[in-house]
């Protein structure tokens, strides 16, 4: 699809499912959280205490949007502690969200 142009007809109706289908099985990240497949986040403003760790291949986390969703480390000292950590896996995708920290 062109940039700037829309989707119509069936396209559009099968991005809007696609889109729904994705909320529906959005989750919160948590702290520690430990991801094998590919994820969604929720909307929102998320402040963790631990990293999260991507560990598998082929993996795309994904949030609602830029500034829709958030995810940063508590306020304090965190030195040495990674927000997203991605220890032994290849092709990994981070789409559509902010990350503080």
């Amino acid at each position: 699809m062109a940039s700037g142009s829309s989707p119509t007809g069936s396209n559009r109706s099968a991005m809007y499912e696609q889109l729904e289908q994705r909320l529906m099985l959005a989750v919160d990240p948590i702290s520690g959280m430990f991801i094998t497949a590919d994820t969604v986040f929720n909307a929102g403003t998320f402040t963790l205490t631990a990293g999260i760790t991507i560990d598998a291949d082929n993996v795309t986390l994904s949030g609602a949007g830029q500034g829709v969703t958030t995810i940063k480390l508590v306020a304090g000292d965190t030195t040495g502690v990674n927000m997203i950590t991605v220890p032994n896996s290849s092709t990994v995708t981070i789409e559509d969200m902010t990350i503080d920290g």
